[in-house]
């Protein structure tokens, strides 16, 4: 019985799409560069709209917020990642454009 699924990894998780107006302009930049060297971030996917992140477990998660930091990410953004990991328990964050904002998190206009 799904045969055709030996030796396939399922992974089965949460997403939350939020409004990339939680993060600044210079964060969105480095999200970019990410793909080209830049190490600090969380794994990270991006698009046209935004950017797609792997949530890292809660055991990873001080080490991926201190490089966040030492790598100059905005307090907004690791405030926002913080919040998707330990207090939702997501496994995906994206960030997007047409995402929703949540009242209780910073905005910015860019």
């Amino acid at each position: 019985m799904y045969s055709y699924l030996k030796g396939v990894i399922m992974l089965i998780g949460t997403i939350l799409t939020v409004s990339s107006s939680h993060i600044t302009k210079e964060d969105d930049e480095k999200l970019w560069g990410s793909h080209y060297g830049v190490t600090a971030a969380p794994l990270s996917a991006s698009y046209e709209g935004g950017h797609l992140l792997y949530a890292e477990s809660i055991e990873e998660l001080g080490e991926t917020l201190e490089g966040m930091e030492k790598e100059g990410y905005s307090e907004a953004f690791i405030e926002l990642y913080k919040y998707a990991v330990q207090d939702l328990g997501v496994s995906m964050l994206r960030i997007d454009r047409d995402g929703d904002e949540i009242s209780h998190l910073n905005v910015f206009d860019w």
